[in-house]
């Protein structure tokens, strides 16, 4: 539809069809990219996608990880269930877009090497979402681009931070 694609998708999809992989997740995922409203979005979710080898699965969505505390409720107000099946989703028009406000309102999601700088508090537990490009929504600069802004995400599971790498393999 003339939209450009990124150098990560391009060089993903040339790789896995080198590699004789199946690359339908990946067709999903630019289907479900392309649902985004947000040119700015669209963009700046490859480049998290790239810079934290975030796992695509086989609908296309991504997966993340976020911090909540023990009894599954978001740290910051407390308000949102993240238990295991659960889906967290506001308005996209509740949630900031501006890519310059670092901390803002809207849902929070982020890569796994974000972790080391939020909410590492005894108690509080990492989730592992799974977020439709679609409701990417803002994608800060700060941090090395390791945390966005979504305006829903389904929750998959609980994970034990220790083990982050060796249970998403």
């Amino acid at each position: 539809n003339g939209e450009k694609l990124s150098n990560y998708f391009s060089t993903k999809m040339e790789k896995l069809l080198t590699e004789g992989y199946n690359i339908e997740p990946f067709i999903n995922f630019f289907r479900k990219i392309l649902e985004n409203p947000s040119e700015n979005s669209r963009k700046s979710l490859f480049e998290f996608l790239d810079k934290n080898n975030s796992p695509i699965t086989p609908d296309g969505y991504f997966i993340a990880f976020k911090r909540v505390r023990k009894d599954f409720m978001d740290i910051y107000t407390g308000t949102f269930d993240n238990s295991p099946g659960k889906e967290c989703a506001v308005d996209r028009a509740n949630v900031d877009s501006d890519i310059n406000n670092t901390c803002s309102y809207g849902l929070h999601v982020a890569a796994s090497s974000y972790l080391n700088n939020y909410a590492s508090a005894s108690g509080n537990k990492t989730i592992v979402v799974k977020v439709n490009p679609a409701d990417v929504v803002a994608v800060p600069p700060d941090y090395n681009q390791q945390k966005m802004r979504v305006c829903k995400y389904l929750v998959l599971n609980e994970i034990k931070y220790e083990n982050l790498t060796k249970d998403i393999k």
